[in-house]
């Protein structure tokens, strides 16, 4: 069966990141983070390029992935 949506594959994809964030500690146990950044993919070329049912290609590689992300955390001690 064919796979009806059109996507690039590595076997292995290697990316490199730059991230930035801050940590708010709130009393003595709870804190909150937040982090942005971006990844860049080095390996632009596709091991396989898979095409869609209809025979569609996939979109052009974008390189560039931004993020942006927020956790909160608990320790058991200060």
């Amino acid at each position: 069966m064919a796979n009806p949506f059109p996507h690039n594959h590595w076997d292995k994809a290697y990316w490199t990141q730059l991230e930035a964030g801050v940590d708010l500690r709130l009393g003595a146990h709870v804190s909150l983070r937040f982090y942005a950044g971006a990844s860049y993919l080095l390996d632009q070329t596709p091991t396989v390029v898979v095409l869609g049912a209809d025979g569609a290609r996939p979109s052009d590689v974008q390189p560039w992935l931004p993020y942006t992300c927020a956790a909160i955390g608990y320790a058991l001690s200060p």
